[in-house]
């Protein structure tokens, strides 16, 4: 899975139902590894989530050239993952993931009733998390369908976050928010952002 670099915050249409995981997104962008790690966003398809993914790494591309961006799909990860288990490369599998600087896996449903692969999955976030390697998941299904991932983000994770992305918003509203210098102003019949 290829990151859309010219998928940027810049374009991305705030509303109500997806502010608070723009934020998240922009605040995983921009201070990775510090504030929330991991983030879960979830919310329907086409809500928006694989575009905060683009938006983060092209804004860590676009402050940090060198910056080395693990951008994925859980199939990916998780083909990666068993081929190491096969050829009893594991160990190293996981120390070429833990070289980078940010983690960004899409579609995580993939895992749902895949225990095992939650398991897995939770040692590599775990191992990011001890080295503030940022770590930002997407997925279509709310986390509590991945009971393993969702257990470990309550109880381990101080500062973890789930962001939900609501059904889109039929009527726009107008609203300020003010947040790290960040001004986003969206208003009726207004599909520009200014930031």
């Amino acid at each position: 899975m290829k990151p859309k670099e010219q998928y940027t915050f810049g374009d991305f249409i705030v509303d109500r139902s997806n502010a608070f995981a723009f934020m998240a997104a922009r605040t995983a962008a921009e201070e990775p590894g510090k504030v929330f790690n991991p983030i879960y966003i979830y919310g329907e398809e086409g809500c928006g989530k694989t575009h905060l993914l683009d938006a983060i790494f092209s804004s860590v591309r676009e402050s940090a050239p060198n910056a080395k961006v693990c951008f994925c799909s859980a199939n990916e990860i998780v083909s990666e993952m068993i081929s190491a288990i096969k050829t009893n490369q594991l160990k190293i599998w996981r120390e070429k993931t833990l070289m980078a600087d940010l983690v960004l896996i899409d579609d995580m449903q993939l895992l749902v009733n895949k225990q095992a692969t939650q398991h897995e999955m939770i040692s590599l976030i775990r191992a990011c998390v001890k080295k503030n390697i940022q770590v930002v998941l997407t997925s279509s299904v709310p986390p509590e369908n991945l009971p393993v991932l969702y257990t470990c983000f309550r109880e381990e994770f101080e500062n973890g976050l789930f962001a939900d992305i609501q059904s889109k918003d039929t009527e726009k509203m107008h609203f300020d928010i003010s947040w790290q210098g960040a001004s986003i102003r969206t208003a009726e019949n207004d599909h520009k952002r200014i930031v």
